[in-house]
């Protein structure tokens, strides 16, 4: 499963606080981090990254608006990972989308 949120935050993300959510967020949606996470700054914004056991957890800002991308291969509480996103980034107005992927997964 693909969550893709687009939010809007009162105060800019800071490369600080991305690194924190995406050192923080595996756990709270029951998955496992198995990197450090990587943001870096950019001009007006920041980007960053995690690899989680299931796949990965990605952020980019500009501003006050923050695009987050959950991927899971194993499935995804959509309701679960949504909320804690949102309380997580202190969202104060959001879009989501969640997609599966309808291809199976190739077996060894």
């Amino acid at each position: 499963c693909h969550l893709l949120l687009d939010g809007e935050t009162e105060q800019p993300l800071t490369v600080t606080k991305v690194e924190s959510f995406l050192r923080h967020y595996p756990r709270f949606i029951g998955m496992q981090r198995i990197t450090e996470p990587v943001v870096i700054g950019q001009k007006g914004g920041c980007c960053g990254y995690v690899i989680i056991a299931e796949s990965h957890v990605s952020v980019h800002t500009r501003g006050h608006t923050a695009m987050v991308d959950v991927y899971s291969c194993v499935g995804l509480d959509i309701p679960l990972a949504t909320k804690s996103v949102v309380r997580l980034l202190g969202f104060i107005d959001y879009k989501s989308q969640a997609i599966s992927r309808p291809m199976r997964m190739i077996a060894d």
